[in-house]
C-alpha cells in the first residue's frame, strides 16, 4: 500500500510520497482511499470538465491535500 498526499499538478492529479517523489499522475478510474476527518473514505478519479471523484455515487471536487492510500 502507498501512502502519500494527493496534490495539483496543473495536469493530471498526482501523489507525492513522504519522501517527496511524484508517482507519475492518476487516470480516470483510479481508485483509492482519502483520510477525511478521522475516517478513510473509498473514491474513484473521474475527468469531464475537470477532475473530480465519486465517493458514495456522489460527485465532489478532489479533495487536494489530504492523506491518501491506493
Amino acid at each position: 500500500m502507498i501512502y502519500g498526499i494527493l496534490i495539483d499538478t496543473g495536469g493530471r492529479p498526482d501523489i507525492v510520497t513522504g519522501d517527496g517523489r511524484l508517482l507519475g499522475g492518476l487516470h480516470c478510474g483510479d481508485c483509492f482511499c482519502y483520510l477525511g476527518g478521522e475516517h478513510w473514505h473509498s473514491a474513484r478519479l473521474e475527468y469531464m470538465d475537470g477532475w473530480y471523484i465519486i465517493q458514495n455515487g456522489k460527485m465532489i471536487v478532489p479533495p487536494y491535500g489530504v492523506c491518501i492510500r491506493i
